[in-house]
């Protein structure tokens, strides 16, 4: 067994290690064992960082596996209204409702529309 270090930018970030939570960047993840592991390291409101590594002996007599994850940063979009609860969906997908603060938006081009019962829809292309 050896150590596995994860780091991110930005941190903290949640890391996983086929599919089990180890706790948060930056770490030593003790007991990796020999062969191949699934590595996903995220945060809210970013991209993740997805990689398979694999441990071996010579690695483990060098003392750990590196591993830096570097998180996309992607859009956020914060909504009011005035009354407050009106529905909110991006991009034909339900989001919750005003006031609300959107995050992990993939960059381009968004349908955003607002409703509200006894009012007008309020519909925007965003970018």
């Amino acid at each position: 067994m050896s150590y596995l270090l994860v780091i991110s930018n930005p941190t903290p970030a949640k890391i996983y290690i086929n599919n089990v939570y180890k706790g948060v960047t930056p770490k030593i993840v003790s007991g990796v064992s020999f062969g191949s592991h699934n590595v996903k390291v995220e945060k809210q409101c970013y991209g993740s960082y997805v990689d398979t590594v694999t441990m071996t002996e010579a690695i483990a007599e060098q003392g750990s596996l590196f591993v830096d994850a570097s998180l996309p940063i992607l859009g956020n979009l914060d909504l009011s209204s005035n009354p407050n609860k009106a529905k909110i969906y991006v991009d034909g997908s339900y989001k919750g409702s005003t006031p609300r603060n959107i995050c992990g938006l993939s960059t381009g081009l968004h349908e955003v529309i607002v409703k509200k019962t006894g009012y007008s829809d309020y519909i925007a292309n965003v970018n």
